[in-house]
C-alpha cells in the first residue's frame, strides 16, 4: 500500500469540495422566493403578498413605478377597513370596491400605486374598524418594497 500524505489528502478533498458545490451556502439550502441582495431592506425576507386571496399581516408587496398591488382584507360582522401609508407621498391607496373570494368570503380591495420613481420602502397599515362607535378591532401591516427600473433589473 502506498503512503499518501495529509497535504496530498487535503488537497483532493478541496478540489472535491470546490466542484462538487457543497462548499457553497446554496448547496445547503436553496434560496427562498422572496429573498433579495439587500436583505437589510425592511420586509426582504418577508413572504411575498399572494396575487389572489386574503392578504395576511407582514407580507411585502415588491413593485415598480408603474405597478399596482392589491390588498384584499375580509369584510365581517359589519366592520370595514382604513389603509393609510407610512410615507404618503410615495404610494397613493385607493380603495378598490369589494368582491367575494372563491371561498365565499367577501373581501374589501385596496389599489397600493408607487407615485415616484426611486427605491423605497413603505409600511401601510390597514386597521378593522367596527360600526358606531368607530373601535379597531384588528390591525394588519405590509411593506411595499418599491424598486427602481435600475434596481429591480440588478437582480
Amino acid at each position: 500500500m502506498q503512503k499518501v500524505s495529509i497535504a496530498r489528502l487535503l488537497s483532493i478533498a478541496l478540489t472535491a469540495a470546490l466542484f462538487s458545490g457543497a462548499g457553497t451556502p446554496a448547496a445547503h439550502a436553496a434560496e427562498p422566493e422572496f429573498a433579495i441582495r439587500n436583505a437589510m431592506r425592511p420586509g426582504a425576507t418577508a413572504p411575498h403578498c399572494p396575487a389572489r386571496g386574503e392578504t395576511p399581516d407582514g407580507c411585502t408587496f415588491h413593485t415598480l413605478q408603474d405597478g399596482a398591488n392589491r390588498a384584499r382584507l375580509p369584510l365581517t360582522g359589519g366592520a370595514s377597513w382604513t389603509a393609510h401609508a407610512s410615507e404618503p407621498a410615495l404610494v397613493t391607496i385607493r380603495h378598490g370596491g369589494e368582491e367575494a373570494g372563491a371561498d365565499g368570503v367577501r373581501y374589501q380591495l385596496f389599489d397600493i400605486v408607487p407615485t415616484r420613481p426611486e427605491d423605497a420602502d413603505i409600511t401601510v397599515t390597514f386597521d378593522k374598524l367596527t360600526a358606531a362607535p368607530a373601535k379597531v378591532v384588528e390591525r394588519r401591516r405590509v411593506t411595499v418594497m418599491k424598486h427602481s427600473h435600475a434596481s429591480w433589473h440588478e437582480h
